[in-house]
């Protein structure tokens, strides 16, 4: 998980990037992105990322995960202000979006 500090890093123009295969063109700043926590969960241990946190999640075996995500209406109009600028294919996939408090 990456803290809002990270986003300069991590964003470009309100797109994310894919922390699996980053495009250093649009994110040269990649490399210096630095993880707030790292951490291997155990079974029936569970996460909450807090809001305006970048994370990325891999299993290591097989499991079961459920991912409950909502959007507070105090942050609607910027949640739907991202859905309507296009958001990459990448970005739908991970279900994910950035916002700053410098907005």
């Amino acid at each position: 998980m990456y803290d809002p500090s990270q986003a300069p890093y991590l964003t470009n123009h309100g797109k994310l990037v894919d922390i699996e295969a980053p495009d250093l063109q649009m994110f040269p700043d990649f490399a210096s992105a630095r993880p707030t926590i790292q951490d291997t969960l155990e079974p029936g241990e569970i996460v909450l990322v807090p809001a305006g946190w970048f994370h990325h999640f891999n299993s290591v075996s097989d499991c079961i995960s459920l991912t409950w995500n909502f959007v507070h209406n105090s942050r609607l109009r910027e949640f739907v202000s991202y859905l309507l600028n296009a958001p990459g294919e990448n970005e739908l996939k991970q279900l994910s979006y950035a916002y700053s408090e410098a907005k």
